[in-house]
């Protein structure tokens, strides 16, 4: 492969000296030209071969660049046929007599079915930008043989935080797949995301500023794309993995595919199970009048044990020549989850002294189902392109923990002083309706016209017991004990509209949402209602100012509403002296985001963003100086404004060689209500940045060993108030494929250096509390995975190839 590269380099060099003669002797000599693909992409290592018109004999030839440009020098006159092929793409061929044309640029077109017999081997992940989203290319690349949740990790602009997934340091992102909204909390979201094989993802899309047909609810959008099955007959896999951190963990599965002219399902199921541990230490350091007084230092120490299934599938069938219908499940069943929870406090006097101790252990058990069911149909109306789509999705959500926590004091010589314990047993249900009715085609002006109108309904139901063990037995304590039920409709109605003409893109969108949530806590007698009709516009617009240099800008208006366990204003005790608790009186945060990026020789993006948002929800902890408890409270934050310089690269260094860079230097600034702190205005800022490379290898003769190697750093950053310390990852991913790709052998080191972990810190006012998280952030992974059945793309393509051929009429 490295001889090759260098043969091809000086070959253009060759080539290129022999261009510039030829220019001196007779200009008309040389045909040139560029290759791109339908989102005007340049496509790099194109084979370009000029063919004898008469007889469609190989006459000369080149290969195009990383930019897709080609030359072909020392050309007589004459008529010939332009051959220009590239794997994944149709052949395309011009008949042309030259000198008359002597530049030709070639649009390539994607064609679903390859060359027959040819195995499908290791590519490179890539990076494409398209005006409203950045498009991360995964398929069949080393990432893919883990998790989706891994996948995420691993994409450019997303940040994991613990289970809280953020884009630019945005929170409230909202997962798709599919372009079918995940409804789950972040937790059950990561346990789904973990319990998926990532094996046939096709892309992930990060969209910072989501188009009108997306729900206005929430932040940026990442839409996880998932491949269809190309193969026709059947086929499937079997695969596991072993993951090492501080405890190990396991994973195994399948996944069945079956295609037909009509018929294409897919089946994948997966199960999890491990030890996973989380160690903290903790302080809080408490002030009365402005003087410091005891000080609090805790250390926890989390185990806990998981179970989990997963079950994915999806039946496409092909009605007739313009009708589709496809039925889609996912089953997500964890019947076992233990988390032992262990800490050990230190209380000490303002002097410094020992004054007391407690160790507390709580113990909480989880069993949770989630069973989601979707329906799509789709009629094509015309043959230019126009659609008609129906949709309905169905979900029932059941969570069952339950909790046991015992404390026992005691004084510094470690003399016993008193024992507390309860219990407690939530039960959360949620139901999850939405149908959608949209329509997609092209008007006479030219404009691509989508519109739509969406219901989705939330029924939950909490109910909370909390009981006092007294001399040993459970007693049931009506205070503590609560009733939620939450009801929430929302009626959606959008229209996009989008044109391409000679350098310019449009598109325009508006989203009307009116929603109708209720609230309810019998037991506090507290009903919450809420009737809202919002508007969410959103503009793109981009300009070709020449062939190496692009402008866009775009603007987008969203809405973050409160989720259900947000508003209930119950508390829910975690130890004795630490509880959560909602806040019925919270408001839609209303967000704004402005962008502008330059992208310069296809390949350097400059952007610059500014986000407004209005009473942002968060969980904030405080500290009540006065009864020595930390609470966790749903608020509105006043105002959060951020403001950045991104720039981001991407290309080839060699044919097995691509890079991949991203940084951001943005400037953060929060002002929240401090409730414990005579409710002050308070001001929290930062100029923070995050850098993320990619460096991917496709390796070998046949391409069968790929790697990745990705570095990500985020330096302190604020998250409302608290400050976060710097981080930062190194990852490798390496994938061998051995028997024509039977067998696939995959390792992972993740966060070679262990520096993935962090600090925070809460100073402000009367409160000063820090967080030091320990999670398992380096680990191994081995996976081994087998494909059996037709694992070769049947093709069209000689059947395509013919057909051009007679159209030129000429048959080589």
């Amino acid at each position: 492969m490295i001889k090759n590269y260098f043969t091809l380099r000086l070959a253009r060099i060759i080539s290129t000296a022999f261009l510039l003669f030829s220019i001196m002797a007779a200009k008309a000599q040389t045909l040139s030209g560029k290759v791109i693909d339908s989102d005007k992409n340049p496509i790099a290592f194109t084979n370009v071969i000029l063919l004898k018109a008469t007889d469609s004999i190989p006459l000369l030839g080149a290969v195009t660049d990383e930019t897709g440009l080609y030359e072909i020098s020392g050309i007589k006159n004459g008529a010939y046929i332009l051959k220009v092929s590239y794997l994944g793409f149709e052949t395309f061929f011009e008949k042309f007599t030259f000198p008359d044309k002597s530049q030709i640029d070639i649009l390539l077109n994607a064609n679903t079915t390859e060359l027959e017999s040819v195995d499908l081997v290791g590519r490179k992940p890539t990076v494409k930008r398209e005006i409203d989203r950045l498009v991360f290319n995964v398929a069949n690349t080393s990432l893919t043989e883990g998790n989706i949740w891994d996948v995420l990790n691993r994409t450019p602009g997303v940040i994991i935080n613990q289970e809280e997934i953020l884009v630019k340091n945005s929170g409230n992102v909202v997962v798709y797949i599919n372009d079918r909204r995940v409804n789950l909390t972040s937790s059950e979201l990561k346990q789904l995301l973990e319990g998926t094989a990532a094996n046939n993802i096709q892309s992930i899309e990060v969209i910072t500023n989501p188009p009108a047909k997306y729900d206005a609810e929430g932040g940026s959008v990442i839409n996880i794309k998932m491949s269809k099955n190309l193969i026709t007959g059947y086929n499937g896999n079997v695969f596991s993995n072993y993951t090492q951190g501080i405890f190990p963990k396991f994973a195994f599965g399948t996944g069945q595919f079956y295609k037909t002219d009509k018929i294409n399902f897919f089946a994948n199921y997966n199960y999890n199970t491990g030890i996973n541990n989380r160690h903290n230490n903790e302080g809080i350091q408490f002030i009365e009048n402005n003087q410091p007084t005891d000080r609090w230092a805790t250390v926890f120490d989390r185990n806990y044990q998981n179970e989990t299934h997963t079950l994915n599938t999806n039946f496409d069938y092909t009605i007739d020549q313009k009708s589709s219908l496809s039925l889609s499940s996912t089953v997500l069943y964890k019947p076992y989850w233990k988390q032992d929870n262990v800490s050990e406090t230190e209380i000490f006097s303002s002097a410094n002294v020992l004054d007391s101790t407690f160790n507390t252990l709580n113990v909480m058990r989880d069993e949770s189902s989630n069973v989601a069911f979707q329906a799509d149909y789709q009629r094509k109306l015309t043959e230019n392109g126009a659609k008609m789509t129906v949709n309905a999705f169905y979900s029932n959500y059941y969570y069952n923990r339950t909790q046991d926590v015992n404390t026992d004091y005691f004084l510094p010589d470690k003399t016993f002083i008193r024992n507390n314990g309860f219990d407690t047993d939530a039960t959360q249900s949620i139901n999850i309706f939405t149908a959608q009715a949209g329509y997609e085609g092209t008007l006479k002006n030219g404009f691509h016209v989508e519109t739509g109108a969406k219901i989705s309904t939330i029924d939950s139901n909490n109910e909370l017991k909390q009981f006092n063990v007294v001399n040993g037995q459970s007693v049931l304590d009506t205070n503590e004990s609560n009733t939620f039920f939450y009801d929430e409709t929302v009626l959606a109605g959008y229209l996009s509209l989008d044109k391409n003409w000679d350098k310019w893109q449009l598109k325009l969108g508006l989203r009307g949402e009116y929603a109708d949530i209720t609230g309810n806590s019998p037991t506090l007698s507290l009903i919450n209602n809420q009737f809202n009709l919002k508007w969410f516009p959103t503009l793109y617009l981009g300009h070709t100012v020449s062939d190496n240099l692009d402008l866009s800008m775009s603007y987008g208006k969203r809405i973050t509403r409160p989720r259900y366990e947000m508003l209930n204003p119950f508390r829910n005790f975690l130890t004795d002296n630490a509880f959560s608790g909602g806040n019925p009186d919270l408001n839609p945060a209303i967000t704004h985001k402005v962008t502008l990026d330059i992208t310069a020789w296809k390949r350097h993006t400059f952007g610059l963003y500014f986000d407004y948002i209005k009473g942002d929800i968060l969980e904030l902890s405080f500290q009540d100086n006065t009864n020595r408890i930390l609470k966790y409270a749903s608020v509105n934050l006043d105002r959060t404004r951020s403001v950045g310089l991104d720039y981001s690269t991407y290309f080839d260094f060699t044919s097995f060689w691509s890079f991949y860079g991203q940084t951001s230097t943005f400037y953060d600034e929060v002002q929240f209500i401090g409730i414990e702190s005579n409710n002050a205005l308070v001001t929290n800022n930062r100029i923070s940045n995050y850098t993320y490379i990619s460096n991917s290898f496709s390796l070998l003769k046949d391409k069968s060993l790929s790697a990745d190697l990705t570095w990500f750093y985020i330096s302190p950053i604020v998250q409302a108030s608290t400050d976060v310390t710097s981080r930062q990852t190194l990852s490798l991913s390496l994938v061998k494929k051995f028997l024509k790709n039977k067998w696939v052998v995959s390792l992972q080191f993740n966060d070679i250096y262990n520096k993935g972990n962090f600090e925070t810190k809460t100073q402000y006012l009367n409160q000063d509390s820090f967080y030091k998280a320990r999670f398992e952030s380096q680990t191994f992974k081995v996976g081994l995975r087998y494909n059996f059945g037709n694992q070769k793309l049947s093709t069209n393509q000689k059947d395509i190839e013919a057909a051009e051929k007679d159209r030129l009429g000429k048959t080589p």
